[in-house]
């Protein structure tokens, strides 16, 4: 990593321009927590890198333990729900995934983010009065909307599988409905 701890630092999810580096910041968060393992933001970041590899369990507990060590910190809530987000919609509990997509869209309203994945998980929960309401708020947000922007913006794990899946629902727009191709979690 060398030069690039600033960088980094700077970039807590692990995400170099293009190019994720999700094992980097995994390896950056658990130095920081071996020196506090009370640190909130850290373990927040920490659940991004993990959900991005699949380890949603790990992902969540890190989530959940962040929440509960710093409730009112707002970075920390915002990177709490994402892992949360990635982690449920990664294990297939798209219910949670709803959960926590509304809370981080309470919070940051216009939040793509956020948005698009209450769309894919009320997709994948087979609620397609939510998931368009949820579509249309996310066309608002963003008219030119598509699944290459979030194959671009979305470098996770598993992720090819579900969004062939939430194609496959009627609410979701095929304009571009390729699945992101499977990216490697170590860089």
């Amino acid at each position: 990593m060398g030069g690039d701890r600033r960088e980094l630092a700077f970039n807590p999810v692990g995400f170099q321009g293009s190019a994720p580096r999700h094992g980097e910041a995994e390896e950056a968060f658990r130095r920081a927590l071996d020196f506090n393992p009370n640190f909130a933001l850290a373990l927040a970041f920490l659940g991004c890198p993990l959900a991005t590899r699949g380890a949603d369990e790990e992902a969540i507990r890190s989530a959940e333990r962040a929440l509960r060590l710093s409730p009112a910190d707002g970075l920390v809530s915002a990177y709490a729900s994402y892992a949360m987000v990635f982690a449920h919609f990664g294990a297939e509990r798209y219910a949670g995934g709803v959960v926590w997509a509304r809370r981080l869209i309470e919070k940051q309203p216009e939040n793509l983010m956020a948005n698009y994945l209450l769309v894919a998980a009320s997709a994948m929960q087979k609620n397609s009065v939510m998931a368009a309401e949820a579509l249309a708020r996310l066309l608002r947000l963003r008219p030119n909307f598509s699944l290459a922007w979030v194959n671009s913006t979305t470098p996770l794990i598993g992720w090819p599988i579900a969004f062939s899946k939430v194609c496959d629902r009627p609410v979701f727009p095929r304009n571009d409905c390729n699945p992101p191709s499977r990216r490697d979690p170590r860089r």
